[in-house]
């Protein structure tokens, strides 16, 4: 269990009730969608954000790792991540969605030479869990 993990280290009850929330709202938007595989869509998140949590990166890089497909799969915004969680979260999903989109641009690619690091620890995640396919 994601919490459980997360709670062996960190007890801050603010910081996992914004994990709790991401998972939720993940879950909710990805409500009915399927890996290739059959499973459902948020074991995928769900793995990637164990990844993060296991290295010990914080609550906004674990939510960020369960909110990352929203953007280009849930038809959310950047800003309605922000509301609903803060702009780091959505700027760390946004940086994600951005590496996601590497060869589509230029302009991204110089962006993410600037991205957090959060950002492409969460990818390294993304594609770990891919390659292994929990």
């Amino acid at each position: 269990d994601l919490l459980k993990n997360i709670s062996s280290y960190n007890s801050n009850l603010d910081e996992l009730e914004t994990i709790r929330k991401a998972y939720d709202y993940a879950s909710y938007l990805h409500d009915g969608q399927t890996r290739q595989s059959g499973e459902p869509y948020i074991i995928h998140p769900t793995n990637v954000a164990y990844t993060i949590a296991e290295i010990g990166l914080d609550e906004k890089t674990i939510c960020a790792a369960l909110l990352h497909d929203t953007i280009e799969d849930c038809d959310v915004t950047r800003e309605e991540i922000s509301n609903e969680f803060s702009i780091e979260i959505a700027t760390l999903v946004d940086g994600v969605t951005k590496i996601n989109k590497l060869n589509k641009s230029i302009i991204i690619k110089i962006d993410i030479i600037f991205s957090p690091d959060s950002c492409i620890a969460i990818y390294c995640s993304i594609k770990l869990n891919n390659t292994l396919k929990f």
